[in-house]
């Protein structure tokens, strides 16, 4: 038996995907042994991950999660995972014009007290923050726009107990942890 635990995987989504890694190494022939060790250690970057560090470092009672789900799956996947929050949940949100944006934010209805749209820099086939403004208002999300990830977290960062995610795009994630 191959216990899954790990303080790095919050997700049922990745748990699925460490599962299916398990049943793949095991048909490989890898030692059960082998698998047990290395699955604590197992850590998807910007995948359902909290981060610490320079972006976090003056904001109080605040945590930031950053996902680079970009699907209608990875989505719901951080749509479920979210939902199980007692606190206020912020967003900050950047997406690609070709992932479809206007679906992909329905799957949080409910979720977000407030989204601060991006853009994401350096990437061209971004969408530009006012658009994705426009698309989290038509789904009547509270939203504002933005210049980058720092101004986001500087126009939502109060005294009051939250999550923060920065999501809708690897690339905006990607930047995210570069900042960090």
């Amino acid at each position: 038996m191959i216990s899954l635990n790990s303080k790095h995987i919050f997700s049922e989504g990745l748990w699925e995907n460490v599962g299916l890694a398990i049943k793949v190494a095991i048909d490989l022939g890898v030692d059960t042994k082998t698998i047990k060790k290395t699955i604590p250690k197992i850590l998807f970057e910007g995948r359902v991950q909290f981060i610490r560090g320079k972006l976090t470092k003056n904001l109080r009672k605040t945590r930031i999660l950053v996902d680079g789900c970009h699907s209608d799956e990875s989505c719901k996947n951080l749509a479920r995972y979210l939902r199980k929050f007692k606190i206020p949940v912020y967003a900050i949100w950047g997406s690609l014009k070709n992932k479809n944006p206007d679906k992909l934010i329905k799957n949080f209805k409910g979720i977000f007290k407030k989204i601060v749209t991006v853009e994401i820099p350096n990437e061209p086939s971004s969408i530009d923050s006012s658009d994705l403004c426009k698309i989290a208002k038509k789904n009547n999300f509270q939203s504002i726009q933005s210049k980058n990830i720092k101004d986001a977290l500087k126009k939502i960062s109060t005294n009051e107990k939250k999550i923060i995610v920065i999501f809708g795009s690897l690339y905006l994630v990607g930047n995210a942890l570069s900042m960090n």
